[in-house]
C-alpha cells in the first residue's frame, strides 16, 4: 500500500502531462487542417497523437494492474482474517459451553472450598478469575477481528470500483483512438 501511493501520483501526473500533449496535437490538428497547407503535417501530428494516446493506454493499464494486485492482496487478507475469525469463533464457543456445564456459581465455591489448603484455594480463585478474563478477552478479540474484516471489506469494495473507473476511461481511450483512425479514412 506505501509503495502504491508514490506510484499512483507519478501515474497521474504522466497521466496529466500525456493528456496535455494530446490537447495541444488536437489543436494543431485543428489549426493544420484549417490551413490545408500540409497534409504530411498533419499525419505527422496524428501519428503523434496516436502515439501518446498509447502512452496513456499503457499508464492506464500500469495502474490497472496496480490496482488488481492491491485487491488480490486484500482478498488474501481478508481469507486470512476470516479463518481466524471462525477459529476464534469455534474456540470461544467451547469456552462458553464449558462455562455453561459449570455455570453454577454454587459449583464455583464448592471448587474453591474443595482445596485442601487455604494455598489451593486462593489458587483455584485465581485460576476462576482468569478463566474469566481469557474468555472475555477471546469475546473482545472476535469483536476486533470482525471489525477489520468489515473494515478490509470496504477497502477491497473501495479498490474494486477505482479498477472498474480505469477500466471505463480505458475504454474511453480505445474509443477515442477508433475515432481518430476513423478521421483518418
Amino acid at each position: 500500500f506505501k509503495v502504491y501511493g508514490q506510484d499512483k501520483a507519478q501515474i497521474q501526473k504522466q497521466r496529466d502531462e500525456i493528456s496535455k500533449k494530446i490537447l495541444l496535437t488536437n489543436q494543431l490538428i485543428k489549426e493544420s487542417e484549417s490551413q490545408q497547407k500540409n497534409s504530411e503535417q498533419s499525419l505527422i501530428l496524428l501519428n503523434k497523437q496516436a502515439s501518446y494516446r498509447d502512452q496513456l493506454i499503457k499508464s492506464f493499464n500500469q495502474e490497472i494492474r496496480e490496482l488488481n494486485r492491491n485487491i488480490k492482496e486484500n482478498d488474501q487478507e481478508i481469507k486470512s482474517l476470516q479463518v481466524e475469525l471462525n477459529e476464534l469463533k469455534a474456540e470461544y464457543a467451547h469456552l462458553i459451553q464449558q462455562a455453561y456445564k459449570n455455570r453454577d456459581s454454587y459449583d464455583k465455591l464448592m471448587f474453591i472450598f474443595s482445596s485442601s489448603s487455604f494455598n489451593n484455594a486462593y489458587k483455584r480463585i485465581k485460576f476462576v478469575q482468569q478463566y474469566a478474563s481469557y474468555r472475555q478477552k477471546q469475546a473482545e478479540s472476535i469483536k476486533i477481528k470482525s471489525e477489520n474484516l468489515v473494515i478490509l471489506n470496504k477497502s477491497f469494495e473501495s479498490k474494486k470500483q477505482k479498477s472498474t473507473n480505469f477500466f471505463e476511461e480505458v475504454s474511453l481511450a480505445f474509443s477515442s483512438l477508433g475515432s481518430l483512425f476513423g478521421f483518418l479514412n
